[in-house]
């Protein structure tokens, strides 16, 4: 599973697409207005609602999987 901000300079769209195709097996979500190190709390470009949605998405993913 990956998490990746939209706005993540770092890692621009067109590098996300690329990831998603050749890893077709693997979740890829993409955090509306979310910036890079959108989920450390430590950061300014913090943005606790994509936060919270990937938490939320990692927790049922590794719940899925019986790892949790």
């Amino acid at each position: 599973m990956l998490h990746f901000g939209e706005l993540d300079h770092g890692i621009p769209l067109d590098q996300v697409q690329a990831i998603a195709a050749a890893h077709s097996n693997v979740p890829v979500h993409v955090y509306e207005g979310a910036e890079h190190g959108f989920n450390c709390d430590a950061r300014d470009q913090y943005d606790a609602r994509s936060a919270a949605i990937a938490l939320g998405r990692t927790l049922e993913f590794l719940a899925d999987h019986g790892v949790v």
